[in-house]
């Protein structure tokens, strides 16, 4: 959760930094993500994440492959076009991760859920949160919302954990009040615009 929300910032920088100069938008998001001395947020390089040096090389592979995709659709569809498809993506697949259209509301409920175990309505959600106590850190529930918000790789990695131990990624939308995940939200002509290469579980190097 820390990491992708450290990789989310960095790509959103790019973008920025890439509205004032000019060059290959993907290009530059592929060289950040890659770089093997990037840091993440338990202070460990990506160099020193990978199993081994073969490992890292698919990893990059699998960044570069998905990065010059969007580039050759750029160069036939514009910019502006390929950075609208690639949010409805986003906003459809990825709705509870940072800075995603439902994520202000997957906190507000996590943190209700926090203060008051009983809007679980879940006995065995409940018995987890008397048994993992509250949160670590000295943090209030008050402190985790706004932590949460900021950005999770601002969170300590027991305070990472904690959320997660505690429910954070069990909340569904209609939980949070949002409306069902709409998967056939655009046509899927649209989507292979975007689409990521074929997936090979060979390139995953986390579990």
């Amino acid at each position: 959760m820390r990491a992708n929300a450290a990789a989310t910032r960095l790509v959103r920088s790019v973008l920025v930094d890439h509205s004032r100069a000019q060059g290959d938008l993907f290009s530059q998001v592929s060289q950040v993500l890659t770089d093997p001395d990037r840091v993440l947020p338990d202070g460990r390089r990506l160099l020193d994440l990978a199993p081994n040096k073969q490992e890292l090389s698919k990893y990059q592979a699998h960044v570069e492959a998905c990065c010059k995709g969007w580039t050759d659709t750029v160069a036939r569809n514009g910019a502006a076009d390929v950075l609208t498809l690639l949010a409805c993506r986003g906003s459809t697949f990825n709705w509870r991760w940072w800075l995603a259209n439902g994520w202000p509301q997957v906190v507000r409920t996590f943190i209700q859920r926090i203060d008051d175990p009983a809007l679980w309505q879940n006995a065995r959600e409940m018995d987890n949160r008397r048994r993992i106590g509250d949160p670590p850190d000295g943090l209030t529930s008050t402190d985790l919302s706004r932590l949460l918000l900021t950005g999770p790789d601002h969170l300590s990695a027991a305070a990472a954990t904690y959320c997660l131990r505690a429910g954070l990624s069990a909340l569904l939308p209609q939980d949070c009040g949002l409306p069902p995940v709409q998967r056939h939200l655009l046509p899927p002509d649209y989507l292979r615009l975007v689409e990521q290469p074929a997936f090979d579980p060979r390139l995953i190097i986390l579990s």
